[in-house]
């Protein structure tokens, strides 16, 4: 019975869910899924100190990795400053603007990269 219930506690203990982050009660509730989702999708990485830090400011590098990674595109490159007028600092807070930017030329980026379905009429 020891042996059955140790079983038990050991199988208990590897199939529940790692807190994605040390912080994760200071995530909210609306996006702890969303938050941990990501991270095991190696989208989000957190800080060295194995926490998120989920009221710190967002940077520009920081969002176009996330992005990236989301979109299975490339890290590579000069990706951060979007140029023209809504040019940022890699390591500045990111505006919304800037980010609705990056977002539209990531998914634009993403459309280029996918070949065209075979056997398309024309």
């Amino acid at each position: 019975m020891k042996r059955m219930l140790a079983l038990l506690l050991v199988c208990a203990l590897l199939c529940a869910p790692a807190l994605a982050f040390r912080d994760d009660a200071d995530i909210g509730a609306a996006y702890r899924e969303a938050v941990n989702a990501m991270a095991e999708r190696g989208v989000l990485a957190g800080y060295d100190d194995g926490a998120y830090h989920p009221a710190d400011t967002l940077t520009g590098d920081q969002f176009a990795k996330m992005l990236l990674c989301a979109l299975g595109l490339s890290r590579a490159g000069n990706y951060a400053n979007v140029g023209g007028d809504a040019a940022m600092e890699s390591d500045q807070a990111i505006t919304r603007a800037q980010a609705a930017l990056l977002g539209w030329n990531g998914s634009r980026a993403k459309d280029a990269a996918t070949p065209a379905p075979s056997g398309s009429g024309g």
